[in-house]
């Protein structure tokens, strides 16, 4: 019993700080997302007579360089990034493994992800038809790449999910894994 009254007390003290995810603009609505996830692992492990300013507090612990802008190549198209390389307070970065962090790519108001991987970022290059194009890369575990005679790789070897902005039908070009909408 004290265990539920705990959680609950420990929701409603975070509601607030939380807000409505459909009223958030779109770097928050990710935002919230981990902070329940962290007020949800909170609510379960900390003893809420231990500490309840820090619980009060702003239980996701966001780096400086986890929120970041990228250019999609079509002038004046930008994206944000959110890697998701945050920690809960008191814990760790729980949605990082071996192979990166979840991270989100937002264009406008659409926000396109979980992404597995490293840090999201482009590159510009020139096709053979003489057009620049401007690539999504997300570096991916080894594993999910072959060599030529079809060997799997391991998780340090180099690997690439590469993707395209198409402006027109506002939405990502991927070859292998999609780039799909988060809802």
């Amino acid at each position: 019993m004290r265990k539920s009254f705990c959680q609950l007390l420990i929701a409603n003290l975070l509601a607030p700080l939380l807000g409505h995810p459909l009223h958030a603009d779109p770097v928050e609505r990710v935002l919230n997302f981990y902070r329940s996830e962290c007020a949800a692992i909170i609510g379960d492990e900390r003893n809420i007579d231990a500490d309840l300013e820090k619980i009060i507090s702003d239980p996701l612990n966001i780096a400086e360089d986890a929120i970041y802008q990228i250019s999609l190549g079509s002038p004046g198209v930008t994206a944000t990034v959110v890697y998701a390389g945050f920690g809960c307070e008191g814990y760790g970065a729980s949605w990082c493994g071996s192979a990166g962090c979840e991270s989100y790519v937002i264009v406008a108001e659409q926000i396109f992800g979980p992404l597995r991987g490293g840090r999201p970022f482009t590159t510009t290059f020139t096709t053979p038809y003489g057009n620049e194009q401007t690539l999504l890369l997300v570096g991916i575990s080894g594993s999910a790449c072959g060599d030529a005679s079809g060997e799997r790789g391991i998780s340090s070897d180099p690997c690439y999910m590469s993707a395209v902005w198409d402006q027109q039908n506002q939405t990502f070009r991927a070859n292998g894994d999609l780039v799909v909408l988060w809802d």
